[in-house]
């Protein structure tokens, strides 16, 4: 269970601090520079065919990949926007 927050905590905060760089140095196209490649990078994250990884698995980790998608980028996006 704590490797799964750690993975799902330690990307988001790494995502943040991005986020904050392209704000500094990028203020007008932060959002969008970040949210392209927070989309991107969580395209290619998810799993896809591996040797020994069942379909469950390989569902559930997609799963797990998306939900926390799906909370993070909206909320940086959002509070991104607001404070511009």
């Amino acid at each position: 269970m704590g490797v799964v927050i750690a993975a799902s905590v330690v990307p988001a905060l790494l995502g943040w601090g991005l986020l904050e760089l392209l704000e500094r140095f990028v203020p007008r196209w932060a959002t969008l520079i970040w949210s392209t490649l927070a989309i991107l990078l969580l395209v290619g994250g998810l799993p896809y065919n591996g040797a020994g990884v069942t379909a469950t698995d390989q569902f559930l980790l997609a799963f797990m990949h998306l939900v926390v998608g799906a909370v993070v980028i909206p909320a940086f996006v959002i509070t991104s926007l607001r404070t511009s």
